[in-house]
């Protein structure tokens, strides 16, 4: 840009982003998508995200705002690298912000620099939708998981839980229906969830002269743009279980903004996959898979190398079991790969296989290609990438 000063002296000013001129001239500048209050950006204060040395694991609470480390043996190490609570604490600000309609809310993290080396893995969990402001460059070398994970609680029990952002099983726009049943024992499978592509329907549920449908695949929704910022739904439920069949959580919402550059080294990995549905107990349907979440990277310049994988991939269906002798199989979580998350196989050929979840060629989820007496699953759409 050339200001002209009186005298006739005409000074140069570098524009990394372009020149404006409307309503006068000016550098244009970065303004991140979906974060009501630009200013957080840049704030006076922070730190890059600095771990313990012996950390191969960092936790983020979008709830609560506090990022916990731990060992390789999943030991927690004390103290926290952020506590709770907003505001800037440890060089790192936790903000709040609104999104517009049913959209979550975002947990927007403030930092001076954005680093993830090899040895690290960094996982997003809460119900907010995780936003990353990096002032300066961002460089992704390890994994950065928004996708649904198994969370162990301090007595052993494991859970599913969506990525940040995301929906259980059953909710959600894009949700997959629940399969239907009949009073003859038939079991219909749930449906698979859509976002980005379209969850594959539920498997039918076939015998004794009758026929009850498998659970609807969810539908599409949202903006290819991710304004608002939006994750994956859960799949349905497989209908006659009683602690089996349930459907799938579905991927997080993640997003990382700078004005400066983002380069994901080879080897590194961003995913926010849906998980797979849960096999049927002997007597129901196969649960449908999750959709992928969303991820929106903004900057300057975005450099991924050869080798890196940025992946919104829907999980598989779960199989229907063998009735009354044999448990289905669950599907796979969306794959951080070109390859579809594989549907349950059928453990028995008296049951149905789950669909699998999306492919790199093919956005939706498969519909299970067979037909049992308990349906199968459906596969869990794609989600969205910006």
């Amino acid at each position: 840009m050339e200001i002209c000063h009186e005298g006739g002296e005409v000074e140069l000013v570098p524009c990394p982003l372009g020149c404006a001129d409307v309503p006068e001239v000016h550098c244009r500048v970065f303004v991140p998508s979906n974060v009501a209050d630009p200013s957080l950006l840049c704030l006076p204060g922070t730190t890059p995200i600095a771990a313990s040395t012996e950390a191969a694991m960092i936790v983020v609470d979008t709830d609560g705002g506090a990022i916990y480390q731990f060992d390789g043996d999943d030991r927690y190490i004390d103290p926290p690298i952020r506590g709770e609570g907003e505001g800037l604490i440890a060089g790192i600000n936790f903000a709040v912000q609104p999104q517009t309609g049913d959209a979550p809310e975002l947990a927007v993290f403030s930092v001076q620099r954005f680093e993830l080396p090899a040895d690290l893995v960094l996982v997003g969990l809460g119900a907010r939708a995780l936003v990353i402001l990096s002032c300066e460059d961002v460089t992704i070398g390890g994994f950065l998981v928004a996708g649904a994970v198994v969370v162990t609680d301090g007595y052993g029990n494991r859970r599913v839980e969506p990525g940040p952002g995301g929906w259980p099983q059953g909710e959600g726009p894009g949700a997959g229906g629940d399969g239907a049943g009949a009073s003859s024992g038939n079991s219909g499978g749930g449906g698979g969830a859509g976002f980005g592509g379209v969850g594959g329907t539920g498997g039918a549920g076939v015998g004794d002269g009758s026929t009850v449908a498998g659970g609807e695949g969810g539908g599409p929704y949202g903006e290819p743009t991710l304004v608002p910022l939006l994750g994956g739904s859960g799949g349905g439920a497989g209908e006659g279980n009683e602690s089996y069949g349930y459907g799938g959580a579905g991927g997080g919402a993640l997003q990382v903004s700078t004005p400066a550059s983002i380069t994901v080294l080879a080897g590194a990995a961003i995913e926010a996959g849906g998980y797979g549905g849960i096999g049927s107990d002997p007597t129901g349907g196969g649960g449908g898979a999750a959709s992928g979440g969303g991820i929106l990277l903004e900057a300057r310049t975005i450099g991924i190398q050869g080798g890196a994988i940025v992946a919104v991939n829907g999980g598989g269906g779960g199989s229907s079991g063998q009735p009354y002798t044999t448990y289905g199989e669950s599907g796979e979580k969306g794959q951080i790969s070109l390859e579809p998350a594989a549907g349950g196989a059928a453990p028995t050929s008296s049951a149905c296989r789950g669909g699998n979840g999306n492919s790199a060629s093919f956005l939706d989820g498969e519909t299970p290609p067979c037909t049992g007496r308990n349906g199968g699953g459906g596969g869990g759409g794609a989600g969205r990438i910006r």
